[in-house]
């Protein structure tokens, strides 16, 4: 049996009713090893949940909205789906995803993936005009595709930069977009 993060539950409660079916199912995939997680521990999360004196919260219904978003694509179809991996696993993110990147932290080749293998991740994302991708969204797929904590996928960001192979356009935004360096728009690389 699993035991779930307290750290989860209480921010779950903290939370309360603007916490989105997809928020709480990140949370608890963040948490967890992966790919994605497993459906008991989902199911043990809303236990926990519904039994908080301090918190309303129908474990039936949540399950019911789990079983409803998710699919069994294989590849991107939106934001508002949570993705079959396997019979018993479910994730943020497609199979595609994770077979294609699962365990990686290397930010360029996130990039590239989005760009040539799953456009219409980007398209739902927001990306800019120029192919670039929002930080945040970047750092949530590291999280959860290469299984590190948001830490470990910021300073997979940072190294990047670092080392040249992507450009932030923070100048704009604060949580400005990141672009592959050899396909990022000329007024970038000045």
């Amino acid at each position: 049996m699993v035991e779930p993060s307290q750290a989860v539950v209480d921010e779950a409660v903290h939370e309360g009713e603007t916490m989105s079916v997809r928020d709480l199912v990140e949370r608890i995939e963040r948490y967890h090893d992966g790919p994605g997680v497993d459906r008991d521990t989902v199911a043990a999360y809303a236990r926990e949940l519904e039994s908080r004196r301090d918190y309303a919260f129908d474990a039936e219904a949540f399950l019911d909205d789990v079983a409803a978003h998710t699919t069994d694509a294989e590849t991107w179809e939106g934001n508002n789906r949570l993705y079959a991996l396997g019979k018993d696993r479910i994730s943020l993110f497609p199979a595609q995803f994770h077979d294609q990147l699962g365990g990686s932290t290397d930010v360029p080749e996130y990039l590239r993936f989005f760009l040539d293998d799953a456009p219409a991740f980007l398209d739902d994302i927001g990306r800019s005009a120029a192919g670039g991708v929002p930080e945040d969204a970047l750092i949530e797929v590291v999280e959860a595709v290469g299984r590190v904590d948001r830490g470990a996928a910021t300073e997979a960001l940072h190294e990047a930069r670092d080392a040249g192979a992507v450009i932030e356009d923070t100048d704009q935004h604060p949580q400005g977009a990141v672009y592959l360096r050899d396909r990022a728009p000329e007024d970038l690389l000045d």
